[in-house]
């Protein structure tokens, strides 16, 4: 009996010592790289694997600070740094405020077997690297043209559409905004909307759109007011009209979004008050909501205030019966709160809105805190003669543009601050579009 429990021990032994002889350690990992938007984000890999496993950082983990090493700071984490068996890795990156790309290599390893590496790489910071300035030209002239700044080396290139394209832009263009890698101009008393490359300056095509007006985006879709009654879809991707919404009031202007409406500015070239509600899935409008007389431009906040400007009012004398004005929309209500404020021109950023008017003796320029409604009269950052006649917000940072009725564009951060400013070439500057890469 002793014998027999011998030999089994034995038998149990030999068929253990088989079991490791067997064993073969494993170590896989997939993907090998990994690629982050430079605003930061999450994404993970996964280790197939038999055997204890361990991550290493290497220096590239982190960001130094000046020589300061107590303020240098990870900007890569995961969500854990050792294991034995199959695992799903999250890596979480910082965002880059840098104006370069980053790199670092995540090191995943195990007794016995190669090091697998994963590569992580992330964009750089978005920044500023141009501007494109729309203007009108004097009336009539056929002079309106694009002028490109480059931000980095100050240089104004003027006239840069007809150079580009080595024909004119065309007479009356009115807005130019930009959508993906695309501008969109809308050129008013020639008749229609060019479609420019964003990276040449190239004219890709000129869509023809009966006096378009002002141009907005949304889902892959170019909205266009038009003096014919009407708003304009076009396609985004194939650069072709494919709906039309007929309005109840004439001469539409200004256009926003909100909560899945389009809200048309119906000026009827001065006699018009109201605005329109176009229902985005139907393309249809729904109502018509009754506005002070002339309702030119208008802006959606976040929250739900629509603000809006009246055009000044005018007799059959052209004596002036109501000046231009800043109104807030309540969409749900459909009431109308009066401002008393002097707006002509628009423009809304993160925090503030911007307004802006010239009565042919002073310049009216304000700052309107969204949230506070605090009011601050800026109107002295430009000299008294400046002839205020537009303005743009930078979407990035924050910084606005002022142009006027000639030549000049004057750029200044939120703080109000004076940044530089330049010449088109062209007067009447209509909109100014930052170029962010």
């Amino acid at each position: 009996m002793k014998k027999i429990f011998i030999l089994f021990v034995l038998a149990l032994t030999l068929v253990a010592c088989k079991k490791d002889d067997d064993f073969v350690p494993e170590l896989k990992v997939d993907p090998t790289s990994l690629s982050f938007l430079h605003s930061g984000e999450t994404k993970s890999f996964t280790i197939t694997s038999n055997t204890d496993w361990i991550i290493e950082k290497d220096a590239d983990w982190v960001t130094k600070t000046s020589g300061n090493s107590s303020a240098d700071a990870e900007w890569i984490t995961v969500s854990k740094i050792l294991g034995n068996s199959n695992a799903t890795v999250e890596v979480t990156v910082a965002e880059n405020t840098a104006a370069t790309p980053r790199t670092a290599v995540i090191t995943v390893k195990a007794d016995g077997l190669p090091d697998v590496e994963i590569e992580v790489t992330q964009s750089k910071a978005l920044e500023t690297v141009g501007l494109f300035i729309l203007s009108e030209g004097a009336w009539g002239t056929g002079t309106s043209d694009i002028a490109y700044y480059n931000v980095k080396t100050g240089e104004t290139t003027k006239n840069y559409y007809t150079q580009k394209n080595g024909k004119p832009l065309g007479n009356g263009a009115n807005d130019l905004a930009i959508y993906g890698s695309k501008l969109y101009c809308t050129v008013t008393d020639a008749g229609y909307v060019d479609v420019i490359n964003s990276e040449t300056g190239e004219s890709i095509t000129r869509i023809i759109v009966d006096s378009p007006r002002r141009v907005i985006f949304h889902d892959n879709k170019a909205y266009v007011t038009t003096y014919s009654q009407s708003v304009v879809r076009i396609d985004t991707a194939s650069l072709e009209i494919d709906g039309t919404a007929d309005l109840s009031g004439n001469n539409a202007e200004g256009i926003c979004f909100y909560n899945d409406n389009l809200y048309v500015c119906n000026s009827g070239w001065g006699a018009g008050n109201t605005i329109s509600v176009v229902d985005i899935n139907s393309f249809e409008e729904t109502e018509s909501i009754d506005v002070p007389q002339n309702p030119m431009m208008i802006e959606a906040t976040p929250s739900g205030e629509i603000y809006f400007t009246t055009a000044s009012v005018y007799d059959e004398n052209w004596t002036v019966t109501a000046p231009t004005n800043l109104h807030v929309l309540d969409p749900e209500q459909k009431t109308v709160t009066t401002l008393d404020i002097r707006a002509s021109k628009i423009a809304l950023a993160k925090d503030f809105i911007y307004v802006v008017d010239y009565d042919y003796v002073l310049n009216y320029i304000n700052k309107i805190n969204l949230q506070t409604k605090a009011v601050e009269n800026i109107s002295d950052i430009v000299h008294e003669f400046f002839m205020v006649y537009g303005v743009s917000v930078n979407p990035l940072n924050g910084d606005f543009y002022l142009t006027n009725q000639g030549q000049d564009v004057v750029a200044f951060d939120t703080n109000v601050e004076e940044k530089f400013d330049l010449k088109t070439g062209v007067p009447f500057g209509a909109a100014v579009v930052p170029i962010i890469k």
